[in-house]
């Protein structure tokens, strides 16, 4: 996720906006940080560092929301992206 949110110049915290190419649709996109994670007894830790990154995602056709998701992976972001054209 980092090397996606480095590329569009998305802050982190931050509410950014994408097009998606060709349609009226937008994507609100919130990069986030993730703080919980399992443990080697599958419990799940929160940390007080970030273990990782995930966007937080609405999407936008015309002036409603229809769409809420998060992504963890950059494959699962592009394939949403490509489902939604």
């Amino acid at each position: 996720m980092d090397n996606l949110i480095k590329l569009h110049d998305w802050e982190m915290e931050e509410q950014n906006f994408l097009q998606i190419p060709n349609t009226n649709k937008y994507l609100s996109i919130v990069p986030e940080y993730i703080f919980k994670y399992r443990d080697q007894d599958n419990k799940i830790v929160t940390s007080r560092t970030p273990v990782g990154t995930k966007l937080n995602c609405a999407l936008q056709v015309g002036d409603d929301f229809v769409d809420f998701v998060e992504f963890y992976e950059e494959s699962d972001f592009f394939d949403y992206l490509i489902a939604n054209k």
